[in-house]
């Protein structure tokens, strides 16, 4: 909801810039998106992409994925 207009489109990097503003990190930052299944990280992840940065990633698998597999340590 944060990333999105009320037609559905996506906010522009100016827009998610003021978002973001005060909080502690840099666009210098390596920047990396998650949420819980992955789909609504790629929303900040691609209106990045498309502004041209590229010292981000993006965890596709969310938290969901991460909670499901006990090889990884818990949180």
């Amino acid at each position: 909801e944060d990333y999105t207009n009320e037609d559905g489109t996506y906010i522009t990097m100016d827009e998610m810039k003021e978002l973001w503003k005060g909080l502690d990190f840099t666009l210098e930052n390596h920047l990396a998106f998650y949420c819980g299944t992955g789909w609504r990280a790629t929303i900040p992840f691609l209106i990045m992409y498309e502004s041209g940065y590229t010292n981000m990633s993006l965890y596709d698998g969310g938290w969901f994925q991460w909670q499901m597999n006990n090889d990884l340590p818990d949180r």
